[in-house]
């Protein structure tokens, strides 16, 4: 953000050390940064102020109009605002129809940008340091431009209401309406295309092997990345990535036009990444699904409660797949294969196996020589029962801990292994 204010600010200051006006500069400075590559983060960045500066720039304008001239030249002033709607009406509307757009469309345009622009104020005020407008003059012409861009939302909806009207005109002298309906056509498509999008937030391994696995399918996506260089190596292969904070991610599809995507994809590795992440994506997008891996069940639960839509345990996840190639190595088919990983993956036995094992406390206590260590280093005694007190699974901890001495690596697989008392169905 320092960089664009210091890029804006020193053209403006160029162009007024040369004698230009700083406005000039500053537009310059817009123009020469709409054109690099972090374009799209830095419409994200200074989107926050768009709406400050807008309404700074309205009011400025608004007190330089001299509100008098309708009183004392009333003629002159609507003279001028009919003409400066007519002829640049008149002009988009003509340019409009050699691009294959309807006679109505092609109206309603010319209606829509029939009204002055912002930079004729670059140009009047320029003209009068110069002393090439004068006073009354200036002061007549900004109250023409002001006028008609307040005139906009009225001319817009006139555009609106007459559009039917030429096209049934247009259809009773003989033409057709096929190419105004397949120009419709091609805008809804369009538009549809733009919002049928994955988005995938990080570029890292994950993120690219999900992207990948969509490329197959031919699904189109969007890679969003934070990195400078990740983000160029991207668009070198030819990836429609944006740069941009994650952690802001609805902010950052919301600025550069992504109305609706499909899903979001979240591949972060940073849990308060991805915690802020999912937080903006249900507040831009509070229907679309949100996809996020997780560390464990613990973050499970807590993406889950922030929205996520579906998470995936890489522990476990991992663990199911090691399972499933031993299982296809001693000659298991592969239906029976996918069944028990069906099962293993919608175990409550198994989860609460995980989540018991990967708590810190109980963990450590899986070991009694891990408790004598800790304890001759001089910290606190902590015992099997005073480390399940502590843990929020202490439930399916004790059910782990007290049936059998074995490890807490085979609790929860027990009920498959033929070794002890016999199979055992998962609940």
């Amino acid at each position: 953000m320092a960089l664009i204010l210091l890029t804006v600010l020193g053209a403006a200051f160029f162009t007024e050390e040369v004698g230009l006006s700083m406005t000039l500069g500053a537009f310059l400075g817009g123009v020469l940064l709409s054109e690099t590559n972090f374009r799209s983060r830095i419409i994200s960045d200074s989107e926050p102020f768009r709406g400050l500066l807008l309404g700074l720039f309205f009011i400025t304008t608004g007190m330089s109009m001299d509100l008098q001239l309708f009183v004392t030249k009333p003629l002159d002033v609507f003279f001028l605002i009919f003409s400066l709607i007519t002829v640049k009406s008149a002009t988009a509307t003509v340019l409009c129809l050699p691009f294959g757009l309807s006679l109505a469309e092609s109206i309603r345009i010319g209606l829509m940008i029939g009204q002055g622009g912002e930079f004729a104020f670059v140009l009047f005020a320029l003209a009068s340091k110069l002393g090439y407008l004068p006073a009354d003059i200036n002061d007549l012409l900004i109250v023409t431009v002001v006028a008609s861009m307040a005139l906009t939302p009225l001319l817009a909806d006139l555009g609106s209401a007459l559009s039917p009207i030429i096209d049934r005109l247009t259809e009773s002298a003989g033409g057709t309406s096929s190419q105004e309906a397949a120009m419709e056509e091609a805008a809804r498509v369009s538009e549809d295309e733009s919002s049928n999008l994955v988005v995938v937030c990080g570029w890292g391994p994950v993120g690219r092997v999900v992207c990948r696995m969509l490329g197959r399918k031919f699904i189109p996506f969007l890679a969003v990345e934070r990195d400078q260089l990740v983000v160029a190596k991207a668009r070198e292969q030819g990836i429609l990535c944006l740069e941009g904070d994650c952690r802001q991610l609805g902010h950052v599809l919301r600025t550069n036009g992504i109305k609706r995507p499909t899903s979001v994809v979240v591949t972060l590795s940073e849990e308060e990444d991805i915690r802020d992440a999912i937080v903006s994506v249900r507040e831009t997008f509070p229907e679309e699904p949100v996809f996020v891996r997780a560390k464990d069940f613990v973050q499970q639960q807590e993406f889950q409660t922030l929205g996520a839509t579906a998470m995936f345990p890489a522990a476990m996840e991992t663990s199911i797949q090691l399972g499933q190639e031993v299982l296809a190595s001693c000659g298991t088919s592969p239906s029976d294969v996918e069944g028990i990983s069906r099962e293993v993956r919608n175990s409550e036995l198994v989860r609460d196996d995980f989540a018991a094992y990967m708590w810190p406390t109980t963990a450590r206590v899986v070991n009694d020589e891990l408790v004598a260590e800790e304890q001759a280093a001089g910290g606190e005694e902590l015992t099997r029962e005073t480390a399940q007190e502590r843990s929020p699974f202490r439930a399916s901890a004790n059910a782990s801990l007290d049936g059998h001495e074995q490890d807490s690596d085979l609790v929860g697989i027990e009920a498959m292994n033929p070794s002890r008392e016999g199979p055992k169905e998962l609940p």
